[in-house]
C-alpha cells in the first residue's frame, strides 16, 4: 500500500510540475507576443512619423514652388505689359 501512495504522490508532483512549467513556457509566450506588438507599434509609429516629416517637407517646396512661379508669372506679365506700351507708342 505504501508503494501505491509514493507512485499516486509521485503523480502528482509529477503533474502539479508539468503544469507549472506548462504556465510559465505560456506567459514567456504571451510576453513574447505582446513585446512583438510593441516592436510593430513602434515601427509603425516611426514610420508615421517619417511621413509626416516627409510630407510638411513636400508642402513646403510646394509652398516655395508655388511663391517662384507666380512671381515669375507677374514679372513675364509686367514686362509683356511695357513691351505693349512701347509698341503702341
Amino acid at each position: 500500500m505504501d508503494r501505491y501512495m509514493i507512485m499516486i504522490i509521485t503523480a502528482i508532483l509529477i503533474g502539479v510540475a508539468a503544469l507549472a512549467v506548462s504556465i510559465v513556457l505560456l506567459r514567456c509566450r504571451y510576453r513574447k507576443e505582446i513585446d512583438a506588438k510593441n516592436r510593430a507599434l513602434a515601427r509603425r509609429l516611426c514610420e508615421q512619423s517619417r511621413l509626416e516629416k516627409e510630407l510638411e517637407r513636400t508642402r513646403i517646396e510646394k509652398d516655395a514652388m508655388e511663391k517662384l512661379i507666380t512671381g515669375n508669372l507677374k514679372n513675364a506679365q509686367q514686362a509683356s505689359g511695357a513691351e505693349e506700351e512701347e509698341d503702341n507708342r
